[in-house]
């Protein structure tokens, strides 16, 4: 309940600024942030994460800062400005690599290749997919791996690598019943009715079609 969560954030939020509770009113703008990135309002999430940025560069928060790096580039990826969000993913990388946090640093280079991705540049896409796919493995952060093989198999299929694209939707799967993450199947099964359909096996497009309506349902 978006509204509901607008309303309280921002009644919290005067309540800790009237009584000079610096580090909830904080805690608040990032809560209120991320219901703006939810709901789509970019303009007003980004105002409030450049507010947290200038405040955790004065404290050296090296984490937080790192996070809020991270939102916006998140931001500026769903605005469109891809070159904008790789700059912010790649100062959140870099922190998080300075603090030992190897996982998190990983999630940034998925990030990262996301944005080459939507530019076009698919080797380079794939380059950065590849190597968050080595530590998210080590650390058995599935969720995370069914994001970046299903994101490889999309770059392999614009190059039309059409076998490392199929072999890459099946690993995302896998991980999916792994987990029981079922929300995730309709898209994979989409990619896998949209790669069919190209390579001309319309039985399995049509049988992997079926599959995601099923699941949608």
């Amino acid at each position: 309940d978006y509204m509901k969560a607008m309303y309280y954030g921002t009644e919290a939020e005067v309540i800790f600024e009237s009584l000079n509770d610096i580090n909830n009113t904080i805690i608040t703008k990032g809560n209120l942030g991320i219901v703006y990135i939810d709901i789509g309002k970019f303009e007003k999430a980004e105002i409030l994460y450049l507010e947290l940025l200038d405040h955790y560069k004065k404290t050296n928060e090296k984490s937080d800062l790192a996070n809020t790096y991270e939102k916006l580039g998140v931001i500026k990826f769903y605005k469109g400005y891809y070159a904008s969000a790789r700059k912010y993913y790649t100062d959140a990388y870099n922190l998080y690599k300075e603090l030992q946090k190897e996982l998190e640093a990983s999630i940034e280079l998925g990030n990262i290749g996301e944005t080459y991705e939507m530019e076009g540049k698919y080797s380079k896409a794939i380059e950065y997919y590849k190597k968050a796919v080595v530590i998210e493995k080590k650390y058995n952060y599935y969720s995370g791996m069914i994001f970046l093989y299903q994101a490889l198999g999309r770059s392999y299929f614009k190059l039309r690598n059409y076998t490392r694209a199929r072999q890459s939707y099946f690993k995302s799967i896998e991980y999916i019943n792994k987990i029981g993450e079922i929300r995730e199947l309709p898209n994979a099964y989409k990619l896998l009715h949209e790669l069919y359909a190209k390579t001309g096996n319309y039985r399995k497009a049509y049988e992997f079609s079926l599959k995601e309506n099923e699941m949608n349902d």
